[in-house]
This record gives C-alpha cells, structure tokens and sequence, in this order.
C-alpha cells in the first residue's frame, strides 16, 4: 500500500500541495528515517481530526498539526 493509498484509507484528504511539501521535507533526511517520520505524520493528522468538534474544519486541523510537525525537520 503506498503512503497516499494508506492516508486515504484513514480518511486524510491529501492534496498535491501536501504531497509536494512532504516530498521537500523528506529530500533533506535520510531515506531510512523516511517511514517513522511518515508514521508519525499520520498519526498527527488523526490526532488533530479527534480534536476538532467541526466536521468541516477537521481536515484543515489535521493538516496543519501534520505539516508544521515537518517545518522542524
């Protein structure tokens, strides 16, 4: 299952921004850091989907607390 096939699955709605900023990220760590950090990602987006009440904004919620936990990186 590839990583888009996997968030899908778990209800995150990626976009091609998404994807190309993780791409950016990814391409200054190295490639065998790559899966924990993707794990990790995921499991923010979910998190931050539990915590929003709104069913309309839970995607942009999750979004944000996955893609600032990359802004470190």
């Amino acid at each position: 299952m590839t990583f888009n096939e996997h968030c899908a699955t778990n209800g995150i709605e990626l976009l091609k921004d998404d994807v190309t900023f993780i791409k950016r990220r990814l391409k200054t760590i190295h490639g065998s850091q790559h899966k924990a950090i993707l794990t990790q990602y995921v499991a923010l987006w979910l998190a931050g989907m539990a915590e929003e009440q709104s069913s309309i904004k839970k995607q942009g919620v999750g979004r944000r607390m996955a893609n600032s936990s990359l802004l470190g990186l």
